[in-house]
């Protein structure tokens, strides 16, 4: 086990440092300026946090590199308006390695497609970048529900998929509850039914709420929670971005 970990951290590293590499080459290039490079460089060589969470074997460091990676390569098809092979695979990778990053990219890619319509001077620009990320995002979709239904893995628990959502709805309750004191008592009975650990709520930490998702009530009346979280999407639009 440890030779095991020990190996995969030493990949991790290398993966990391490339990826870092691209970005201070990429920032280099498109600034054409040698000192933002070299303050760039310092940044990633210099910063403890770096070096700290790059030996962390869990799967955020390499998605975290990944979108990093899908964020200039997504600059670059958008200004070169025409289909990127790297930003096909970086969506792949991001969306692989972390679910929430699936949904975040599929809906830039939507709203791409949507700004090729709205905006007619740029309707290749837009329309080539979003047709890149959602060939990555239907790749990934396709790939992953036939490795999971060859190698008989259970899909994702719903607690994962409504992290974001239960931090939100648990972010508004407590502001409710101790900030403004405006919820009543049935709308604290409705969040506690669906988040029994909201009052546990984290900014930094879905885990606290999200763990403890009454999977069952949602599977029996599922409307009932969508209607919660968009009644607060409505009143609270700042503090479920705040809380995401």
């Amino acid at each position: 086990l440890e030779y095991g970990i020990m190996f995969y951290s030493i990949f991790q590293v290398m993966v990391m440092t490339l990826i870092f590499t691209i970005f201070v080459y990429w920032i280099g290039k498109k600034t054409e300026n040698w000192l933002v490079q070299i303050l760039c460089y310092a940044f990633f060589a210099l910063n403890p946090t770096f070096h700290l969470l790059i030996i962390q074997s869990d799967k955020d460091v390499f998605f975290g590199g990944f979108m990093l990676l899908w964020a200039i390569y997504l600059i670059d098809a958008i200004q070169e308006k025409k289909i990127s092979y790297k930003l096909i695979v970086v969506t792949i990778l991001g969306c692989a390695f972390r679910h929430n990053g699936f949904y975040a990219i599929l809906l830039t890619g939507i709203i791409l497609l949507i700004a090729s319509f709205i905006k007619a001077k740029e309707t290749k620009r837009y329309k080539k970048s979003a047709i890149s990320v959602l060939i990555g995002v239907i790749i990934y979709f396709i790939g992953i529900k036939t490795i999971i239904s060859i190698m008989g893995i259970p899909d994702a628990s719903v607690k994962e998929m409504l992290s974001v959502p239960c931090s939100q709805v648990a972010s508004v309750y407590m502001h409710e509850k101790y900030v403004t004191q405006t919820i009543t008592e049935e709308e604290q009975e409705l969040v506690l039914k669906y988040i029994p650990t909201c009052e546990l709520y984290n900014l930094r930490l879905a885990d606290f709420v999200k763990g403890y998702f009454n999977v069952e009530a949602f599977e029996e009346n599922p409307q009932e929670f969508i209607s919660l979280w968009l009644k607060g999407l409505v009143e609270h639009p700042v503090r479920y971005l705040y809380a995401h």
